[in-house]
């Protein structure tokens, strides 16, 4: 499970209030120093820590943007086979794949491209498709420049 905020806390992620997540996982799907695109913008992942639930101090809560510790716990996936994890990050800036997606240039000049797909995707599978694709313009123009 990616690291995914509600609406509210987005908006709180992007005033900077909002720096830690804490996340039950079975394997940890970011790294301490790299990025997550999030609706947020773009965050910089600065720590990735196995913690008890013992270990989550009130600052904790807070940061994460909870009153209390107990909530923090209440928010959390359950399940025997995942281990809990403190996420720290900060918002690095807004995510580029927005600028890439509003620059009608990008395709000029490169041929239409046909997919086909055996099942019908997602709209959030769309959307992952499309970044793919603007990424891939952007490169390949600025490898012909």
């Amino acid at each position: 499970m990616p690291v995914l905020f509600p609406g509210p806390v987005v908006e709180r992620i992007e005033r900077g209030e909002i720096t830690l997540a804490f996340r039950r996982w079975k394997r940890p799907t970011v790294v301490a120093g790299g990025a997550l695109h999030s609706p947020a913008g773009l965050l910089a992942i600065e720590e990735v820590t196995i913690v008890t639930e013992a270990d989550i101090t009130e600052a904790d809560a807070r940061d994460a943007g909870f009153d209390t510790v107990d909530q923090v716990i209440a928010s959390l996936q359950h399940g025997d086979d995942r281990t809990l994890y403190r996420i720290r990050f900060r918002r690095a800036g807004d995510d580029p794949r927005h600028a890439l997606r509003a620059d009608a240039d990008l395709a000029e000049g490169f041929p239409p491209v046909v997919a086909v797909f055996m099942t019908p995707l997602t709209p959030t599978q769309l959307d992952t498709l499309h970044d793919i694709l603007a990424l891939c313009l952007a490169c390949m123009r600025v490898n012909t420049v």
